[in-house]
């Protein structure tokens, strides 16, 4: 069984077999100031917030795994060893760690209303004010979450986890017929309540029409990382893969998904977009398959037409998150790299 992490050669690599080897998180760091230290820009102008030239950097070395915001002036973003970190439109800052394990995807319904799940089935709630834990139907790792509604929410992971919340409580949903537990499903995304899709292992799409979800589409020897659509009609989802690193982009038009193979050493994690034709997919490249199976960081555009890599700035082993607002746009990912793109 796979996720998106799997894939990733970065804290199992640096730390061994476990997260905790990593450290037990940040200390407080103070703050970034773009505005004051400056960034370094990619020729696509994707600049570096975290770390800054000067070789400081907020998270201390914790890989970040997601982000999320409301506006452009409220952004959120989270990693290993609970790190979590805000944007307030002039400067990052470094938050008390929530938990102690990896924080894997944030989303939320409003300033107060977001979600943050992670390893062994953690679960925590940001009501405006401070970050709770929420008691979870399941210990599996728990890789996406989205929502369309304070009551509506719903999160994917291990064991072909699903867990919907209605505004009171945590509840396990299952697959019809039932998923193979060994499946990881990796991203989620819904455009109303009658309308959401996960994907994850195997090339797995399923489908919830607001009564079931269903398999839609399995594929041997691909992974689905992450999904993302500008209404039911116009859907991504994106992976690679397994067997030679071959980057994967699935559509769904409203009636079937057709899928588009790019170039070779390449995979897809993450995909978010602010419309149809201003779509960004985030993941990493393996130099030398066979070689050295050194990792840098891959950004594509999709504008509706035409999907064209961009040049990230150098030296980013991979980028886990996307998400931004209009033309406004963060990626995430290894030792703690924020990238920006507006």
């Amino acid at each position: 069984m796979k996720t998106r992490r799997v894939l990733v050669p970065c804290w199992l690599a640096l730390c061994g077999a476990s997260i905790a080897a990593c450290g037990e998180g940040p200390v407080p760091g103070g703050n970034v100031d773009a505005a004051t230290d400056g960034a370094l820009c990619s020729s696509d102008n994707w600049c570096v917030e975290n770390p800054l030239p000067n070789g400081h950097s907020i998270t201390h070395g914790n890989d970040l795994t997601s982000g999320w915001g409301v506006t452009p002036t409220d952004v959120w973003a989270i990693g290993t060893a609970g790190t979590v970190m805000h944007w307030d439109g002039t400067e990052w800052s470094w938050r008390i760690p929530i938990g102690s394990r990896e924080l894997r995807a944030i989303w939320g319904a409003g300033a107060d209303d977001i979600w943050a799940v992670g390893s062994r089935g953690d679960i925590f709630h940001w009501i405006g004010t401070e970050w709770s834990s929420i008691p979870a139907p399941t210990t599996a790792d728990l890789n996406a979450v989205w929502g369309v509604g304070p009551a509506d929410v719903w999160a994917v992971g291990y064991e072909a986890t699903i867990i919907h919340w209605d505004g009171n409580a945590w509840t396990s949903v299952s697959v019809v017929p039932p998923l193979e537990t060994q499946i990881a499903l990796n991203g989620i995304w819904g455009s109303g309540s009658t309308d959401f899709w996960a994907v994850g292992d195997i090339g797995t799409i399923i489908h919830w029409d607001g009564s079931t979800w269903s398999v839609k589409q399995q594929t041997v020897n691909l992974e689905l990382n992450g999904v993302w659509g500008s209404g039911r009609n116009d859907v991504w989802a994106v992976g690679g893969r397994t067997g030679d690193f071959v980057p994967v982009f699935e559509h769904w038009d409203g009636s079937a998904w057709s899928a588009t193979f790019s170039a070779t050493n390449q995979v897809g994690l993450a995909i978010w977009g602010s419309a149809a034709d201003n779509v960004y997919v985030v993941g990493y490249g393996v130099a030398g398959r066979g070689g050295d199976g050194t990792a840098s960081s891959l950004i594509w555009h999709l504008d509706g037409r035409v999907i064209r890599q961009m040049t990230p700035p150098s030296g980013i082993d991979f980028l886990s998150g996307v998400w931004g607002i209009g033309s406004d746009a963060w990626a995430v990912g290894s030792t703690g790299i924020l990238i920006h793109h507006r």
